[in-house]
């Protein structure tokens, strides 16, 4: 299983002074009101137009307190990506633990897909900025896509093979039917207000989802 794993911090300054060493309580914390901020700026400007100093205004800091901590702007980012890892860990336990019987499978999926939802509601501007650079070539954030959803995709790939009908599951095809499924999921809650703008309602939407989720889940392809 793939997993998004947060890099020890280091104070930089230690580091420029040739004897690197772990931020203190109070440095950590700090950095941590730094984590944050950035975070909440992410959802409110531009990432072109964000800057190191508008984190630190916002924090109350100094402008070289970010530097104690971070090497750049995509540090800070990279490492906010293991929040996004650590929502989507919480979406494959609800995965693994909801009742996939015929009666309830539709029920499960549409719990599932209001957890997805709700990820994007929180996760969706530091995905989309975490997306622009991976296609930039940062190498940070080329496999961030894939690890963030990978837990997702374990965990539908053990349900679908348990469920599986056939006296011999394949874990490759149920893999692979997973990986159809969690790419769904992915790609149609992320729209859902496209969908709406074209005359869907969301409740359709997720309702009609949780159908092909389910059936999917139940009978694979």
């Amino acid at each position: 299983m793939s997993e998004l794993l947060a890099p020890s911090p280091i104070d930089r300054l230690s580091l420029s002074a040739g004897a690197a060493r772990p931020p203190g309580p109070r440095a950590m914390r700090t950095r941590q009101a730094l984590l944050d901020v950035t975070e909440a700026l992410v959802r409110e400007v531009p990432y072109r137009d964000l800057t190191s100093a508008h984190i630190t205004q916002r924090a109350g800091l100094s402008a070289a307190a970010f530097y104690r901590y971070f090497a750049d702007l995509g540090d800070a980012i990279a490492e906010l990506t293991v929040r996004m890892g650590a929502s989507i860990q919480a979406v494959a336990d609800l995965v693994r633990h909801a009742d996939w019987s015929n009666d309830q499978a539709s029920d499960s999926a549409l719990l599932v897909i209001g957890a997805m939802a709700e990820f994007w509601a929180e996760h969706r501007s530091l995905y989309r900025v975490t997306d622009l650079l991976a296609e930039e070539g940062d190498a940070r954030f080329t496999p961030v896509k894939a690890r963030t959803f990978a837990v997702l995709t374990d965990a539908f790939a053990d349900v679908a093979f348990h469920r599986a009908t056939a006296p011999v599951a394949r874990e490759m095809e149920t893999r692979v039917v997973a990986g159809i499924v969690v790419t769904t999921l992915i790609h149609t809650t992320m729209r859902e207000t496209g969908f709406e703008e074209a005359g869907i309602p969301a409740a359709a939407l997720r309702d009609n989802l949780s159908l092909v989720v389910a059936r999917v889940i139940r009978d694979g392809l």
